[in-house]
């Protein structure tokens, strides 16, 4: 319980604690094959949520589901957190799916293994079934902090912007202290072009990171005198200055800031990173631009991520 109490709060430190708790119940009852699930969900997140390399957690996730199911052969959560991986990591599309389906036939009221299909379903552009998906997680689970998250963020990369701004709205009225509620609202207004609206949702969820006031000064500034573009100079230059590196990120620095050239670079970085970003980028709305989207080098990105036709 405690570990899946921190695992739910979606942080890299929390995520850390869970897995320690998962780990010290398979110590303590080493036949416990939703602990052997637990260890595996923890490890699927670290990557996403710590920046620790994709090649150190995702196979340890699948080991670790792979000896849930060695325990307890029917176990739908270990599909699904094969499945995940297979997705995030292995891009195996064909048997992620597969996975996803054996899971939620075993474990049908499993809300995460509905959000995470409904994550799938997404990036292959069925957003008609990704709807369908993360409707059943979020009945299963009315107030998951996560899951209000995946299902807005499904309605942003639909097109459906009306409902995508009512769920972001509703987000952060039910979560006022939580930055991923302002990023991802963030994310939608600088794609419709809304970026005074965009830079305010930053600011807040900075601020709520608890960035030093001379940072968030430097950017309310940097917006203030040279629009968006300077802001994301500002982004540009922090995200440099990261260890380990966001090549994705980066990516979309270079991209907003029309440097087209680079932002491939970046991106064809971060598949040689395998990361977890990667499995967005053809259904990105940033990437919309029809001579980013034609240019060679960005059809290559998407031949080389094998997505389904």
């Amino acid at each position: 319980m405690r570990g899946k109490h921190f695992w739910n709060k979606r942080t890299g430190d929390d995520i850390k604690k869970a897995l320690e708790y998962f780990k010290e119940a398979v110590n303590i009852e080493p036949l416990y094959a939703l602990a052997h699930v637990g260890i595996a969900e923890s490890y699927d997140l670290l990557h996403q949520y710590t920046g620790i390399s994709s090649r150190e957690t995702y196979p340890k996730g699948k080991a670790a589901a792979l000896k849930a199911l060695e325990i307890e052969a029917n176990l739908g959560e270990a599909h699904i957190a094969i499945a995940y991986a297979l997705t995030e990591h292995f891009w195996d599309w064909e048997a992620a799916e597969a996975e996803y389906k054996k899971g939620l036939e075993l474990s049908p009221n499993y809300a995460t293994g509905h959000q995470w299909y409904a994550e799938y379903l997404t990036n292959m552009g069925r957003y008609d079934e990704a709807k369908k998906e993360i409707k059943i997680a979020r009945e299963l689970d009315p107030l998951s902090l996560v899951i209000l998250l995946v299902e807005a963020f499904v309605y942003h990369l639909s097109g459906d912007m009306e409902s995508a701004r009512r769920f972001m709205d509703r987000n952060i009225e039910l979560y006022p202290d939580h930055s991923s509620m302002y990023f991802n609202k963030a994310d939608l207004h600088l794609g419709e072009g809304e970026y005074e609206e965009a830079a305010q949702m930053w600011l807040k969820a900075f601020e709520i990171n608890k960035v030093s006031a001379e940072v968030l000064d430097e950017r309310r500034e940097a917006f203030n005198l040279s629009g968006i573009k300077g802001l994301f100079k500002v982004f540009l230059e922090s995200n440099l200055k990261q260890e380990p590196i966001n090549s994705y990120r980066v990516a979309v620095d270079y991209y907003v800031l029309g440097e087209y050239e680079s932002s491939l670079d970046w991106l064809e970085r971060a598949i040689e990173d395998r990361l977890f970003w990667m499995v967005y980028v053809n259904q990105e709305p940033l990437f919309s631009d029809p001579e980013f989207r034609s240019n060679p080098r960005f059809q290559a990105i998407i031949k080389k991520m094998n997505f389904p036709d």
